[in-house]
Parts: C-alpha cells; structure tokens; sequence
C-alpha cells in the first residue's frame, strides 16, 4: 500500500471524527483525542517513510558489516555522474587509496557513460539512485517500478553488471517502493551519518 493513501485515509478520518464531535454523535473530549490521534498516527507514518536509518517498512541497510571487530566505514556519493565534479573526486579518492559506491542517476549515467566506465575502471561500486531523480513516493507502484527499471538497465547496459542496491531518492522509501526495488533485485541502502555537503 502505498504511504500516500494511510495519509489520506487518516487525514479523512480525522476530519469525519471532528464532525461526528461537534454534531454530538460522539463526544467533542473523544472527537478531539481520536482525531488527535489518527492525525499523530498519519506523521508516524510518514516520519517513518522518510527517515533514512529505519526498516519499518522493509530492510533497509545502513551500516557496513562490522568484521573481526572492526568498525567499518561505507563511504557513498548520490546522484551523479556529474562531470567535471566526479572526475575531480576520482582523482581525491585515488590519492587517498579510498574506495567508494556511487550511487548513480539513469539519466545521468545515459548522458555520460564515459564517467560511469571511469568510475567502474578505479574500482568504486556502481548502484542505483533511480531512473529519474525524482521523489519514488509520489508516483503509482507501476511508475516507481518503471522508474527503477530505467536506471537499472541503463546502469547494466554501461558496466555490463546488473546494481545490486539502490538508495532511493532522499532516502524515502513505502511498503510498495521497498517492494518494487526488491522485486527488481537490488537491496535499499541508506546511511547513518550525512555530511550535509548540498549546503
């Protein structure tokens, strides 16, 4: 089901306990706390959808595996390929000997493919950020999906290797949208720790 329609459903729900409140079908004490309460219950739901370190709606990865009782760190980079911002952070990552994943936008990745081979040659991960970098939870199941497929086949068609995550984009993810990416073999990664850096 998607986030959107529990908003909705609450939202109405809401208001029609407000009505039978002040029409004395119902008390206006009961009223007001139901009304409270599913208004509460539809934020919930949704600070849930966009928060990024949460799995209520479907795993979603966050941390590196922590191996030999080593905290490890998974370094990640959205929404590119951008050039010439890319090329300038391969060469940085390069000097410090640092692997990272890209997450990568379809759209982008198609209009240059020559950066994403860049990337893919150095080593980095390549995963999906989307077909278009458009919000997952505001399209249907089957536009999401479509969307999804876009920037997975784009991605593969260019390193010749299927993604294997995803991060959706601003990390929003519904019970459909984790649906959808799973569907389409990948796993949703989000993150622990963001830098902000847009600022």
């Amino acid at each position: 089901m998607r986030i959107i329609y529990l908003l909705i459903i609450c939202s109405l729900a809401g208001v029609l306990l407000l009505w039978l409140g002040i029409y004395k079908k119902i008390s206006r004490k009961t009223a007001a706390i139901s009304a409270a309460l599913s208004l509460a219950l539809a934020g919930a739901l949704l600070l849930l959808a966009v928060l990024p370190g949460n799995s209520f709606y479907g795993k979603v990865i966050t941390h590196a595996e922590n191996t030999h009782g080593r905290k490890l760190i998974a370094l990640t980079f959205d929404d590119g390929p951008y050039p010439p911002y890319t090329q300038k952070l391969l060469k940085l990552l390069a000097a410090k000997n640092v692997h990272a994943t890209f997450f990568m936008v379809g759209e982008n990745a198609a209009k240059h493919p020559e950066t994403v081979k860049l990337v893919q040659a150095q080593g980095h991960l390549i995963a999906l950020h989307a077909g278009y970098h458009k919000d997952l939870l505001k399209f249907s199941s089957s536009e999401a999906a479509a969307n999804i497929a876009y920037g997975k086949e784009t991605l593969q068609s260019i390193t010749g290797t299927a993604p294997q995550y995803m991060r959706p984009p601003h990390g929003f993810k519904d019970w459909s949208t984790v649906k959808a990416i799973n569907d389409a073999g990948m796993q949703i990664v989000n993150w622990s720790i963001i830098p902000r850096d847009w600022t």
